[in-house]
């Protein structure tokens, strides 16, 4: 549902055998709901001290690099592209990353006032994560409108 995934399940204080938990007054059942964040099954996490993650090459379709990123209430993540040769390409460096600190499912990346990726599709391209304090549940490149 949006940006969640709702889980419907019913829960009984019985056990295996039917018995009711000693611990109640009487038997009790409930249809309830968990709701977990679209995509976040597992993340890669960065401690305050901080962290990186290095993709190994990819080639992609797309003009814009979101992210699905938790940084917490302190931290932050920044984005390096690198060419091939692990060389940071020119307008997509460390320097140049915008410090990120809000948490979504679909947090666009940009450097500067720049947010386009499209001048490397379908180029090799490697992506450091520069995080603190953070959680990285997924990455994805998307068309702008």
């Amino acid at each position: 549902m949006g940006d969640e995934l709702w889980i419907y399940y019913f829960a009984d204080n019985r056990d295996h055998d039917g018995f009711v938990d000693p611990a109640a007054s009487k038997r009790r059942t409930a249809i309830d709901r968990a709701i977990l964040r679209l995509d976040g099954f597992v993340s890669a996490d960065a401690a305050y001290a901080g962290g990186e993650i290095l993709t190994p090459l990819i080639n992609f379709t797309g003009s814009t690099l979101e992210l699905n990123v938790d940084p917490g209430a302190g931290g932050s993540i920044r984005v390096e592209l690198l060419d091939e040769n692990e060389k940071p390409i020119k307008g997509y460096t460390r320097d140049a990353a915008t410090a990120l600190y809000d948490n979504s499912v679909c947090l666009p990346v940009t450097w500067g006032a720049n947010k386009s990726v499209a001048a490397l599709a379908g180029k090799p391209i490697k992506i450091r994560f520069l995080m603190r304090d953070c959680k990285l549940y997924a990455f994805q490149f998307t068309k702008s409108p």
